[in-house]
């Protein structure tokens, strides 16, 4: 799941990359976009579903198993962004 989340961080940072071309009145193809547009989706829908299927699952049983206490202390420990906090949860379900 955590390669996963590397995957879909790359695939942000294109989309967002085709998105700034065109904000920066790049010449950019409507094809070449809407092919972003769809494979960016896509793959986010299949990684939210996969995350539904796997993660959530395993976060609720490992919350019913105390994992909730450890998890509260983890996020009070400072700021953290949402990669750290991904893989903290991953720690937790694994």
């Amino acid at each position: 799941m955590e390669a996963d989340h590397g995957v879909e961080a790359k695939r942000l940072r294109s989309f967002a990359r085709a998105v700034d071309y065109i904000l920066a009145d790049q010449e950019f193809l409507r094809e070449s976009l809407h092919l972003a547009v769809h494979d960016f989706i896509e793959h986010q829908r299949q990684h939210l579903e996969k995350e539904e299927r796997l993660l959530f699952p395993a976060a609720v049983k490992a919350l019913r198993c105390g994992g909730s206490r450890r998890l509260r202390k983890s996020a009070n420990d400072g700021d953290w962004d949402l990669a750290a906090r991904g893989r903290t949860i991953y720690r937790f379900v694994k």
